[in-house]
């Protein structure tokens, strides 16, 4: 006859409680589901109750690991990425800095000049020619302010630079200039300008 788990007094096979000591039973003979049952039969603990701190426990506890080494591996990866990225940003923006400084050298030389003609500043004017400009070989600068400063004609309501060109290289630029006289005539003019040292001074300039 099957038997009480709890007294261990013979009982009936259908009965669902033990008359003796009131112990609800289990169908034929299995054992409890205890920790001793279980780690008789080799059987694994059943899973602890999902949201208690147990479970929390046991799923972090369970997650794979990554060896020591290979995690260094990777944030050392991580780092030299991002400095590689930061190091290429700079050399990006050194970059392009660089060639609109280059670009303004003749654009500046060509307004500075245009600028002083007009406001009747013949020394600042004079001293933006290359030596070997004709504007300055053939003239002082009295005959330069005499003949292309004081002259109302070539007094400008306004001017506007369009483009700059390297044709011969780097130490040579052309700019071309949209002018606008007080007369109410305009052209185009280009102006052609040479690196000289650190400067970037004028060599010749007409009318297109």
């Amino acid at each position: 006859m099957p038997e009480c788990l709890s007294c261990h007094r013979e009982i009936s096979g259908t009965a669902r409680f033990c008359p003796f000591c009131g112990a609800e039973l289990q169908a034929g003979k299995e054992e409890p589901d205890n920790a001793e049952n279980r780690a008789a039969r080799g059987a694994a603990s059943p899973p602890f109750p999902p949201g208690t701190a147990a479970a929390e426990t046991a799923t972090v506890a369970n997650q794979p690991k990554v060896p020591q080494g290979k995690r260094t591996g990777m944030v050392v990866g991580i780092l030299i990425g991002a400095i590689g990225l930061l190091v290429l940003g700079a050399v990006i923006g050194l970059g392009i800095g660089s060639g609109v400084h280059f670009l303004r050298g003749p654009l500046d030389t060509t307004n500075a000049y245009i600028r002083a003609v007009n406001n009747g500043d013949a020394a600042t004017a004079y001293n933006l020619l290359a030596p070997e400009a004709s504007q300055r070989r053939d003239r002082s600068l009295e005959e330069f302010n005499q003949a292309v400063v004081q002259p109302a004609d070539n007094r400008l309501r306004s001017w506007r630079t369009s483009g700059v060109d390297f044709p011969n290289g780097t130490s040579h630029a052309s700019v071309t200039v949209t002018e606008s006289f007080r007369t109410g005539e305009s052209g185009d003019f280009r102006f052609l300008i040479r690196k000289v040292d650190s400067r970037w001074l004028i060599t010749d300039y007409f009318a297109l």
